[in-house]
């Protein structure tokens, strides 16, 4: 496996390592650091030629380019949504962009990208909004705490 990065960057550090020794050891070779410039279908397979001057032939190749916010021309700029520089859109630790009324969750936001994250960010919350502005903070005698829901502490 040919990686121009760390495997699953941005991912625990101790998780990704396991992962990448389970790979080593059920016999994946794994090189990092490699950009792939180009790769040609042969009459064997596919040659893979990489930045380091790699010229490899390999039977077959999944080629993944990874993932990228695709928000140019859906008018954030014109709603006052702030992005980021690689365009994805700038959110808080609730998914809330800068314009309260909108948020953002999945891939668009370059958190975490993966598909279960992104389901979970989408799911709604128990507590209609209306509600949790109404919502207070209740702390039990336990070590539990319930906390307010954000908008019951911006209406607070």
């Amino acid at each position: 496996m040919i990686n121009r990065s760390p495997l699953l960057r941005g991912f625990d550090e101790e998780a990704r390592d396991l992962v990448v020794a389970q790979m080593e050891a059920s016999g994946i070779k794994i090189i990092t650091g490699v950009v792939l410039d180009k790769v040609e279908k042969t009459e064997g397979g596919f040659s893979v030629h990489g930045s380091d001057n790699r010229d490899a032939q390999y039977g077959a190749v999944i080629y993944a380019t990874g993932r990228v916010p695709l928000t140019e021309g859906l008018g954030l700029e014109d709603a006052g949504v702030v992005l980021n520089k690689n365009g994805s859109v700038k959110v808080d630790e609730w998914s809330q962009t800068n314009i309260p009324s909108i948020y953002a969750v999945g891939d668009v936001t370059d958190r975490i990208n993966l598909t279960p994250v992104a389901i979970r960010e989408a799911m709604p919350s128990p507590i209609p909004f209306s509600a949790a502005s109404r919502a207070i903070s209740i702390t039990s005698s336990s070590p539990r705490r319930c906390s307010p829901s954000r908008n019951s502490r911006a209406a607070a």
